[in-house]
């Protein structure tokens, strides 16, 4: 088990979620994606870091205490599903010439989301956080990372 701090932690490590890839009638520069997108992550963040404190609450989880595995998959779940709420609004945003160089990291983030959700009790590997986080970085999209 874990404390609540190292489950909280642990789960905005999943602050990664909010990058995403593919409307076809989207006519944004490469430029206009990024601003947007990294918006998009940056908001996605803090709706995170509220779910968080709010799961918390409902659940009665004080600073310190060790979460049951029940308590521990409601707090990652409701972290996740901001994450994936953002990348569903990127795939809105991202330019039709653009689609080819982000695919790679819209399909590693929607990844690394069906892993959280197998693992919501346990802490994946770092591998798909790690990949994610650099395909957003060489993209642009500093705000999309973990």
């Amino acid at each position: 088990m874990k404390s609540v701090a190292t489950l909280l932690l642990g789960t905005v490590v999943l602050g990664l979620f909010g990058c995403g890839g593919g409307d076809s009638g989207s006519s944004l520069s490469k430029a206009e994606f990024i601003k947007q997108g990294n918006r998009v992550c940056e908001q996605a963040n803090e709706e995170r870091a509220e779910a968080l404190e709010g799961k918390a609450k409902e659940l009665k989880i004080e600073s310190g205490e060790v979460a049951t595995p029940a308590q521990q998959k409601q707090v990652v779940l409701a972290a996740l599903a901001t994450y994936e709420g953002a990348t569903e609004k990127l795939k809105e945003l991202v330019p039709s010439e653009q689609e080819g160089a982000v695919q790679p990291l819209i399909q590693t983030r929607e990844e690394l989301a069906k892993i959280v959700h197998a693992s919501a009790t346990s802490t994946p590997k770092p591998g798909p956080y790690k990949r994610a986080n650099l395909l957003a970085i060489r993209y642009g999209l500093d705000e999309c990372t973990v």
